[in-house]
């Protein structure tokens, strides 16, 4: 049963087109520091070390979190599991088909077997550029809603007393609850109570403050969006916990997997450590790409993964609360 769809083409939509309000500045009215140039890398924030690891020492030793290391032990369990079922239906192949027999199938084999790899190819190659893309997505939007925190941040700054120290305030210790709290239950696909208490509370000292003056009403105007910014990116932060690679994509990746390892069982090859050095390697591939596309479905659990360099970013970039 499909718990929902991949990826929300309105959310990517809505992601795509956002255009995040100017900073309020600071008090000498200056514009208040840009989180997207400080990105790290340009590239996905907090990816994991999936890729730039050496692969035999991550195999053997890159499980001491749960879910965040690319081989951790399920992981490993299912390539293991995988090479040791490629290997044995090799041997029993050789054991109970003679070779002058699958000799006869190789042509037609090898025909079919192109046919079948080409379009499973393509199956495996769009599902894991989707899974990118979702990574991409949430990668965005966790600085989009950095950003709108820092927009609030430097509002509340040119607010009079109370309301603007309290905001100031209430924006640090929201940026500290996602970094040390709330991202850590995302791992495990939870959130934080108290880090949506303080949004909370931002929202409702946001929208109670009544301004007396033009400045403070434009300064009150562009905190309005940007509250309701930091609303709907938390938002779509939390909803990208919950998308997942619909079942039947994952029949369809399974059963392709099957079936074309299969087809290299009927190839004639007479020597079987040739031969099983063949199924392996194709099936080491293929194992390797749908453990990737498993853990890219989970953002900020996975690996890739995102992290929270945005907030982290928002932090250095502020000087110290008035």
């Amino acid at each position: 049963m499909i718990r929902r769809g991949w990826i929300s083409q309105a959310r990517m939509r809505r992601l795509r087109t956002r255009r995040v309000q100017p900073a309020g500045g600071d008090r000498c009215g200056g514009a208040g520091p840009a989180l997207s140039a400080n990105r790290p890398g340009g590239g996905l924030a907090g990816s994991g070390t999936w890729l730039p690891q050496p692969v035999f020492p991550l195999l053997v030793t890159g499980f001491p979190e749960p879910w965040g290391d690319a081989m951790n032990l399920p992981n490993l369990w299912i390539f293991l599991g995988a090479l040791l079922a490629s290997g044995l239906s090799v041997y029993l192949v050789h054991r109970y088909w003679a070779h002058d027999k699958r000799r006869e199938h190789t042509d037609v084999a090898g025909f079919m077997f192109a046919g079948v790899a080409v379009l499973y190819a393509v199956l495996l190659a769009f599902v894991v550029i989707l899974g990118w893309e979702t990574l991409n997505s949430a990668h965005a939007t966790t600085y989009t809603e950095a950003d709108q925190l820092s927009n609030i941040y430097w509002i509340a700054r040119s607010l009079p007393a109370p309301q603007g120290p309290a905001i100031e305030d209430l924006s640090l210790k929201y940026a500290h609850t996602v970094i040390d709290r709330e991202w850590p239950l995302m791992n495990e696909g939870k959130t934080s109570p108290e880090a949506q208490d303080l949004l909370t509370q931002i929202r409702a000292d946001v929208f109670g403050f009544s301004p007396r003056t033009r400045q403070q009403q434009v300064l009150y105007e562009q905190a309005v969006v940007s509250v309701n910014g930091l609303t709907a990116a938390r938002r779509d932060r939390v909803d990208a916990m919950t998308e997942e690679v619909p079942e039947p994509i994952w029949v369809a990746l399974i059963v392709g997997a099957a079936i074309t390892i299969a087809f290299c069982l009927l190839f004639g090859v007479k020597n079987i450590a040739v031969h099983i050095g063949m199924v392996l390697a194709i099936t080491a591939l293929i194992t390797i790409s749908l453990i990737l596309i498993k853990d890219m479905q989970y953002p900020f659990a996975g690996n890739p993964r995102v992290g929270p360099e945005a907030f982290e970013v928002f932090l250095r970039a502020i000087p110290s609360p008035h």
